[in-house]
């Protein structure tokens, strides 16, 4: 497993530029060759690059889950063919924005946020043919935006209390702590890429965060 620093488009929210899959990372079309390389390195995966809803934030716009992907309402037939072409099985929410903020998933375990209706967190269940759990930390709806895991474990933002620690511990499965990312901001998935392959951060990332997030999700 390797940990590497990277920008995109010389920002350090790398999170919310990419949506990672297990085998496939859709990134937006201003990331360079050289940012390319560093992702299908270091994760192994994939890249595919579009930009989803006409905008470069692929990992706000949609989930990818395997070789399906929840798009957000802002897509349209465009993005749905473009998937499908490329061998996707497609599921578009025309109620919900920001997809990728309200789904966390480390490609075994799916957490939808309580925005959601009973309704739709049984349509994804279905779709990505899975158990989906319904869990938040307290008024923050955006589980995608502060929660990345690992078989290693997971990383979660300051807020979440011991409670909340160890409701995701028993939902994942594996220990985890609360970190930072990129000098101070809560929201790690918005800073940071990581599987069980390797893990990327931004570049604004300090020592002690690294450090940090080195002994929750390194193996």
């Amino acid at each position: 497993m390797e940990i590497a620093k990277l920008d995109i488009d010389n920002m350090p929210h790398i999170g919310i530029f990419v949506a990672l899959g297990k085998d496939f990372a859709i990134v937006p079309d201003i990331l360079t060759d050289k940012e390319e390389k560093v992702i299908e390195n270091i994760l192994k995966v994939k890249c595919i690059r579009y930009n989803i809803a006409g905008s470069q934030m692929n990992g706000v716009m949609a989930k990818v889950f395997h070789k399906k992907i929840i798009l957000s309402k802002t897509s349209d037939k465009e993005d749905v063919d473009f998937f499908k072409k490329k061998g996707f099985e497609v599921l578009l929410l025309d109620a919900y924005f920001a997809i990728g903020n309200l789904i966390f998933t480390d490609q075994k375990t799916v957490i939808v946020s309580k925005e959601f209706d009973t309704k739709t967190v049984k349509r994804i269940g279905e779709f990505l043919d899975t158990d989906v759990i319904q869990y938040q930390i307290p008024q923050l709806p955006a589980i995608g935006s502060y929660l990345v895991a690992n078989k290693n474990g997971f990383a979660v933002l300051p807020n979440a209390g011991p409670t909340d620690i160890k409701k995701i511990e028993t939902i994942l499965k594996v220990k985890g702590n609360i970190a930072t990312i990129n000098y101070g901001d809560s929201f790690v998935a918005n800073g940071m890429l990581a599987n069980d392959k390797g893990i990327i951060v931004g570049s604004k990332t300090t020592g002690y965060e690294l450090i940090r997030i080195n002994d929750i999700l390194y193996d």
